[in-house]
């Protein structure tokens, strides 16, 4: 991918909120109990423009330009989710919400802008909290032009903490370690404190997004965490037993995109000589058979047109006799166009019934979108086995994200514009549970293992070890 780091990452994002179809306890918060999506109408075009006021008695009086601004943005997130989303008010009566958007415009003087980043990030995730809206919402990190400040860390939420994965040259030292605190607030406190600005489909998101809310500066100081968004702060950190402190200065989002984008950041990055499910993330399908355990394994990255040069060699792997199972991997898949996905389901459904040992499919947080289709897919069409997580997206979704554009903050907010409908129309579920739990420790990932190859070959005594 060319271009500035910068670019990479929106266009990551892009690809992952847009394009479908066509042992440090877990946060006690839970999403909201779902309401059943009735979807209304058809997906429409962004606003052209500029949206009306909100009603209340401050849109009458004269604004300087800073608050007229600022005003501006924030009713956009009312007047653009009317005139994009398919069912706007699917969790939230707009009485509730245009109160919401109004407190926060008559507060407008006496916030700063940092702050009022903040607000706008929760009142865009706010309508998307209550799940299957995951594709809507806030991407500081990653497209805007607010002009984010960031701490030079990449952080993944394990099952035993939060830990940092990878680092500018400078702090590189700091990977493997967990992460206590930031600026002498407890990682619980801060990932309680920005849960509430992650747009989701479920509580997944939540594990996976916290983290890059934590180290944008700006949203640090708009929570009043840390006393501005350009000054180091102290990171207190654990490592081997030992705590260790580190002060971090906070650089410009563009000098951090390539190491939160990687493959794709809302998973871990790679590992140089790891095990395989961390190998050629950058690959959107690759496969490799391991013929001691007579298994195929198929890496799926992303859910693309590429698919259709590999299903006839992998159709021929299935059909030769030289494996038993199958396993797909889409833990580092982000979604695509699930118009592509057939053929491969198609050989999913058939492989689960004749080989030996059946298929596998190892599922994650951060298997999102069309990605999720497939997935969905797998669970209501084939006998095929499903390993590892949560999934990472609704079997029904609000999708394919399209953005706007904030005049004023230079923000970028995303609205859904369809329903994907892949489940029962009235399926209560936000996600799909998998039938083999393999949740991902930070010592699994730092000592190169897969606990869901490894949980595969423990429930198969009767298949090649």
């Amino acid at each position: 991918m060319k271009g500035s780091p910068a670019v990479a990452i929106a266009l990551l994002i892009t690809i992952v909120v847009a394009c479908q179809a066509t042992s440090a306890p877990i946060p006690t918060m839970q999403p909201s109990p779902a309401l059943t999506p009735e979807p209304t109408g058809s997906p429409r075009n962004a606003p052209t423009s500029s949206p009306p006021m909100t009603g209340g008695p401050t849109s009458s009086l004269p604004v300087d330009p800073r608050t007229a601004g600022w005003r501006s943005d924030l009713a956009t997130l009312i007047s653009a989710r009317e005139d994009m989303h398919p069912n706007p008010w699917h969790s939230i009566s707009r009485d509730d919400y245009v109160a919401e958007v109004d407190s926060v415009i008559a507060r407008i003087p006496e916030l700063d802008d940092d702050e009022l980043f903040v607000e706008l990030t929760r009142l865009a995730a706010l309508p998307n909290s209550f799940g299957r809206d995951g594709h809507g919402g806030t991407y500081p990190w990653g497209e805007g032009d607010y002009g984010v400040s960031m701490y030079p860390l990449r952080l993944y939420w394990f099952s035993d903490g939060v830990f940092v994965t990878d680092a500018l040259a400078e702090h590189r030292d700091l990977v493997g370690a967990r992460v206590d605190a930031i600026a002498g607030h407890d990682i619980d406190e801060l990932l309680n404190a920005v849960e509430p600005l992650v747009s989701r489909d479920n509580q997944q998101q939540v594990l996976s997004s916290s983290p890059l809310f934590m180290l944008v500066a700006n949203i640090l100081h708009g929570l009043g965490f840390v006393p501005d968004a350009t000054s180091a702060v102290e990171f207190t950190l654990t490592r081997d037993g030992e705590v260790i402190t580190d002060d971090l200065e906070p650089v410009p989002m563009s000098s951090v995109g390539s190491l939160l984008g990687g493959h794709y950041f809302w998973s871990v990055p790679p590992r140089s000589g790891g095990p395989l499910w961390l190998s050629n993330l950058d690959d959107e399908m690759w496969f490799e058979v391991d013929a001691d355990s007579s298994t195929l394994f198929v890496g799926y990255n992303a859910v693309g047109a590429g698919l259709y040069f590999d299903i006839d060699d992998l159709t021929g792997i299935v059909d030769s006799g030289d494996v038993d199972r199958m396993v797909i991997d889409v833990r580092h898949n982000g979604g695509g166009d699930n118009s592509t996905f057939g053929p491969l389901l198609d050989l999913v459904a058939r492989a689960a019934d004749e080989l030996t040992c059946g298929v596998y499919v190892a599922m994650g947080r951060a298997t999102f979108s069309a990605a999720g289709n497939f997935v969905t897919d797998v669970d209501r069409d084939t006998n095929a086995v499903l390993v590892g997580e949560d999934l990472g997206t609704s079997p029904n979704q609000y999708g394919d994200g399209r953005p706007v554009d904030l005049t004023h903050s230079g923000a970028i907010v995303r609205f859904a514009v369809q329903y994907v409908v892949r489940s029962d129309l009235d399926d209560p579920r936000l996600t799909i549970e998998p039938d083999i739990e393999a949740p991902l420790s930070s010592s699994d990932y730092f000592g190169d293992r897969d606990p869901v190859l490894e949980a595969i070959h423990d429930q198969l005594p009767p298949c090649p070890q």
